[in-house]
């Protein structure tokens, strides 16, 4: 599922939280610095760190977070403070839908770094990356990443596609969730097996699918607005 997004980024603040509510209209963004990016090449990654149990299970006992920009084409004085406030710091980085700022994403500390690539003049192109480590409580609420939607109730979905084992993630694979007539789809990712959806409230049931992999059939989950869930899968083939 693709959706683009305004990006802004500040020195780490106090962190949202699904349920909360603002106005873009009083402040919301003071304190946000906005990036012109020049290409599509946004990332932002969450992934869960596992830990193996002395039953043989694994946990989450901590998310990592990636962030990446395209390339910004930037002036020398937006270079400096770029350079100076973020460079090495932990920072929030705030993901807005430009058609509805009701609904956005946020992923809170994340340390920087401000690089240049080319300078050409008065122009000077830069990226921005980052990468950040934290623990997380058994119900999220301290995770790296919120998702909000003000408009009425939606909720994130997201987990990884693992190998017979439950350690090696499977790429490609066909997540598929289902409520009524309501179908959506979406492929884990290439590099981390990881899926994601964003679903309105109520009881999805799952379907993975890969050739030459089973997958367990009739798993569902209920979800509620302004909520996020994470729910793994581990190929029984």
């Amino acid at each position: 599922m693709k959706m683009y997004f305004d990006v802004y980024i500040r020195p780490m603040g106090e962190p949202f939280f699904p349920g909360m509510a603002f106005d873009p209209n009083m402040n919301f963004l003071n304190g946000w610095d906005r990036l012109e990016l020049l290409d599509d090449q946004l990332k932002l990654t969450i992934d869960g760190v596992s830990k193996a149990l002395g039953d043989g299970t694994q946990i989450y006992d901590a998310e990592k977070a990636e962030f990446e920009t395209g390339t910004l084409k930037v002036s020398g004085s937006e270079w400096t403070y770029l350079r100076n406030t973020y460079h090495g710091t932990a920072c929030d980085v705030l993901l807005l839908d430009p058609n509805n700022q009701n609904f956005f994403v946020a992923a809170f500390n994340v340390r920087l770094s401000v690089t240049k690539i080319l300078e050409s003049g008065q122009s000077i192109v830069i990226k921005i990356k980052g990468k950040g480590e934290k623990a997380i409580s058994e119900d999220y609420s301290e995770s790296h990443l919120v998702c909000v939607d003000q408009t009425g109730g939606t909720a994130l979905i997201r987990g990884i596609i693992y190998a017979v084992g439950g350690t090696t993630p499977i790429t490609g694979a066909t997540v598929q969730i289902q409520k009524g007539a309501t179908i959506l789809t979406d492929t884990s990712d290439n590099n981390t097996g990881e899926y994601l959806f964003i679903a309105t409230a109520g009881t999805w049931t799952f379907t993975v699918t890969k050739s030459g992999r089973t997958f367990p059939t009739g798993q569902t989950l209920a979800v509620e607005a302004d909520h996020e869930y994470v729910k793994d899968f581990t190929a029984l083939t």
